[in-house]
């Protein structure tokens, strides 16, 4: 009796709207799968104490997989402001000098163009998200089943 009980279901989802601080970098794992990473900076504004405004830009890595990967490469640049949902997840590993390094990273599974003037980006993006929607298992597991021994690279 008693004791704490562990929900049953848990939610990792995060949305970000935001501008790319760089072009995406693609790369590819051993097993030839795409992967492009991009870094979204998003800014917090307030008011402080004496009535300034304050801003905070905060970076984020993303990780973009298979065709989202190449959507990511062809159709992102530099300042695209885009909207994106995924995943945390934080990757560890120890560097050349046998430090223990970790990064927190977005896995990308959806994403929006949103200085898009609707042409072929919009449409390979939702192409790609019924692609994905058609990979996931029925009984409501989410886009980490794709990633499944996919995800070993520390950038």
């Amino acid at each position: 009796m008693g004791g704490h009980r562990m929900p049953r279901n848990s939610i990792n989802r995060v949305p970000l709207v935001g501008n790319l601080g760089a072009a995406p970098e693609t790369r590819f794992t051993p097993k030839g799968t795409q992967v492009t990473t991009a870094r979204l900076a998003t800014d917090d504004r307030w008011m402080d104490s004496e009535g300034n405004t304050q801003s905070r830009t905060e970076w984020h890595k993303l990780v973009f997989w298979r065709r989202l990967a190449e959507i990511a490469s062809q159709y992102l640049k530099k300042g695209s402001r885009v909207h994106v949902e995924g995943r945390l997840q934080t990757s560890s590993w120890d560097d050349v000098s046998g430090n223990r390094r970790s990064v927190t990273e977005v896995v990308v599974s959806d994403v929006k163009l949103l200085d898009s003037t609707g042409g072929p980006a919009d449409m390979d993006m939702m192409y790609a998200r019924e692609e994905v929607r058609h990979l996931l298992p029925q009984h409501g597991k989410g886009v980490e089943a794709l990633e499944v021994g996919e995800d070993g690279l520390p950038f």
